[in-house]
Order: structure tokens, then sequence, then C-alpha cells
């Protein structure tokens, strides 16, 4: 199977197919802001920043804003040539897989990754080649669905994580402190975001839950509350790459 057969159009689409999807084709990315400026801007206010797996863009759409050296890459064609170029007009953008980036090392002062590194069978490779690519002391900002949710423990199999089959390594936070480590980073931060894969009970009406529940997504967007590991459907972690490796030198 080819890779843009698993991610092209028909991959993007089903993305807003969820029953969460409450506003299917809107681009809500604005409501992202203020956790962006707080996660990743606050740290470093300028400099060269990738996406990995931009997919529709929103992110790179930010750092534009804010002034970033931006750059982008996604394995989908389809992502790149049909749908963030659309909304970019400064950002550099490639059809590539993280296992093999198109860069050279130590190039880039912040990097982030978000619902990607799930997607790979050996997710060490993928963060070996963002080691490679990110400058002593650069920033990586990921994130992947978090295995200790209460979402998962009431969803079960229908629990977002297990809905995309492309999934494929979906791992607790210590198994992807461990990788990391090995990586040559140093995790500065760690936290969740919120339950928002509802509805999660049968027998409540999902109107109901959506806004017992959506809400608090918000909430982790625009405030700096932190909910506990229980109540979040992502894990978030922020690295700090702490050395070089040697990798990197044969390089």
């Amino acid at each position: 199977m080819k890779k843009e057969n698993k991610f092209g159009e028909e991959y993007f689409k089903q993305r807003t197919r969820y029953p969460t999807a409450i506003f299917k084709g809107k681009d809500l990315s604005f409501l992202k802001y203020p956790f962006w400026d707080r996660v990743i801007g606050k740290g470093i206010r300028k400099g060269k920043l990738l996406d990995i797996g931009c997919a529709e863009g929103s992110l790179l759409k930010w750092g534009e804003r804010r002034s970033y050296e931006t750059y982008g890459i996604d394995i989908s064609e389809f992502a790149i040539k049909g749908i963030s170029h659309q909304k970019l007009s400064q950002t550099k953008l490639f059809v590539a897989d993280i296992r093999s980036l198109p860069f050279v090392g130590n190039y880039f002062d912040i990097i982030t990754c978000f619902d990607v590194l799930e997607h790979l069978k050996h997710p060490l490779t993928g963060l070996r080649e963002i080691s490679r690519c990110l400058k002593k002391g650069g920033c990586l900002i990921m994130s992947t669905p978090n295995i200790c949710s209460n979402g998962l423990k009431w969803k079960g199999n229908s629990w977002y994580g297990y809905r995309d089959v492309t999934h494929l390594s979906l791992l607790s936070g210590e198994q992807w402190a461990g990788l990391l480590e090995e990586c040559g980073f140093k995790i500065v931060n760690k936290f969740y975001d919120a339950l928002w894969d509802s509805p999660y009970f049968k027998r409540i009406p999902a109107l109901l839950q959506h806004l017992l529940f959506k809400p608090s997504l918000l909430i982790s967007y625009w405030t700096p509350i932190r909910f506990p590991k229980s109540m979040g459907e992502n894990l978030l972690i922020v690295a700090v790459k702490k050395s070089t490796l040697i990798e990197d030198v044969v390089k």
C-alpha cells in the first residue's frame, strides 16, 4: 500500500466524520492560538520552526503571524498541495516522511510534532530524526493519545485513539519519556489536554455530554489550568535537546 493511500484525501475527510466533530469543515485553529502562545511562544520567541505532520497548516499559520521562519512537512501530498499551501504565504512546505527529514542537522530552534509519532511502528526512528535536525537547546513539543485517559476507560474500542487504524504505537508516558531520553532529550513539561471525545455514555443524551465536556478543551487552550492524567485525551510533552548525538556528528 502506498503511503499516500493511507493519508490522502479520504483520510483527512475521515478526521471530520467522528461523532464529536460538531463544527465539521470549520477552521477553528484560532481557538488554539493562546495555547500555542503559552506553550511554544513563551519559551522560544523567534527562529526556525518546523511542524511535522502539518496537515491543514493551522499551527504554521500561527507561526507566520508570530514571525517565525516556518517550515512544514507532511507525508500526505494532498495535505501539502491541496490544503496547507492555500492558507500559508511564507512557509516552506515539503512532502516528506518524519523517518527521513529533508534537512541538515542542528537546523531548527523548535520542532512541533502533534499527533504523528503514534502513527509509526518504531517511533524511536522519528525521534532520532527530530533530534538530528534540532539545535542543542532547541525545543520539541509533541502530543500523542493518552492511554491513561478516562475516555479510553469509558469508551473502550470506540475511543478516539483506537478509531484511527493508522495508530500503531500507543505508549504510556513513561515509555515516551524513555524514548526521548534515549534520543538526547530532557522533558521540561508534561501535561494533558481535556476530555473532549464525547459522548462517553450511552444512557445520557449526546448533546448534554457535549455541553458538559467540550468546554473543558477551551479551558485547556485559554488558561494555564492543568487537568490530571485521567482527564485528558492527549499527552503533551515539551522537551529540550540537551546533547548532540553521535549520529549528528557523523552526518
